[in-house]
């Protein structure tokens, strides 16, 4: 499915729902990638650098990002969720 518009709350909101930080060696990540259709993918996950194993993902396509996702470089780890 390929939403409309995806915004940086969406993302967040799929952080706070799955809560897996755990230890510091886990961190959020978000990876953008815009397709050669104009298209966005937007991959969400929590990776864990000690194991080097993607503990949880999640993956949107989008027509559009909003502005505050835009800002994220190609490849951010995510901070603050709240």
């Amino acid at each position: 499915i390929i939403v409309a518009l995806l915004s940086f709350s969406t993302v967040k909101k799929w952080f706070r729902s799955k809560n897996k930080i755990r230890n510091k060696s886990e961190m959020k990540i978000v990876i953008k990638q815009r397709l050669q259709t104009g298209e966005h993918k937007t991959i969400s996950g929590v990776f864990d650098t000690e194991k080097e194993e993607i503990i949880d993902a999640n993956s949107w396509e989008s027509k559009r990002i909003d502005y505050e996702l835009g800002k994220l470089d190609r490849a951010s780890i995510i901070r603050d969720i709240n």
